[in-house]
C-alpha cells in the first residue's frame, strides 16, 4: 500500500468572527420577528389573560427548579 500524506494543518485555526456574530444577529432577528408575529396572530385577549395569571406560578416553578439544581 501507499502511504498516505495528511496536509499540514496550522496550528491556530483564525476565523473572523465579527462575520459570524453578524449573520447570527440576522438569523436571531428574524427568529424573534417570526414567532412575535405568530403571536401577534395568534393573539385573543382570553389567552393573553390566561397566560398573565399563569406567570407568576410559572416564575414561581422556574426558581425552585433552579435553587434546586445547586
Amino acid at each position: 500500500m501507499n502511504p498516505i500524506e495528511l496536509p499540514n494543518f496550522p496550528n491556530e485555526l483564525k476565523l473572523n468572527t465579527s462575520e459570524i456574530k453578524k449573520s447570527y444577529q440576522k438569523i436571531s432577528a428574524f427568529a424573534i420577528s417570526k414567532y412575535l408575529l405568530e403571536d401577534l396572530t395568534n393573539f385573543r385577549p382570553k389567552n393573553f389573560l390566561k397566560n398573565l395569571i399563569s406567570l407568576p406560578k410559572d416564575l414561581f416553578i422556574t426558581i425552585l427548579q433552579a435553587r434546586s439544581k445547586f
